[in-house]
């Protein structure tokens, strides 16, 4: 079965969701803290994984994402700075993320 081509409303809302994921991103690499905010990034991107295109440049960015979010977290437990609320914060993501990327 061959993807149809995203309409304008979703492209638009994965396209919001990427920038608050960079701008997330950044807050915790200059601070070392998982924002509150990214559980409810992951709520959103959740709700469009129907209509997410696998392998379009979307999926790329979100891997991008993913990968230096692993990169935070890893920082953190280098420093004991990891809490059991980024921990769980971090899984969540990751999983959203590995289901985007397996459907």
């Amino acid at each position: 079965v061959a993807a149809r081509a995203p309409d304008f409303e979703l492209v638009d809302a994965l396209t919001r969701i990427g920038t608050d994921l960079q701008r997330l991103r950044h807050i915790a690499e200059d601070t070392g803290v998982i924002p509150d905010e990214i559980d409810a990034i992951a709520r959103r991107l959740n709700r469009k994984l129907d209509h997410l295109i696998v392998g379009s440049r979307l999926a790329d960015e979100l891997v991008s994402h993913r990968n230096r979010l692993r990169d935070v977290a890893d920082a953190l437990e280098r420093k004991n700075g990891m809490t059991p609320k980024a921990r769980r914060m971090i899984t969540t993501f990751d999983a959203v993320v590995t289901k985007v990327l397996s459907a």
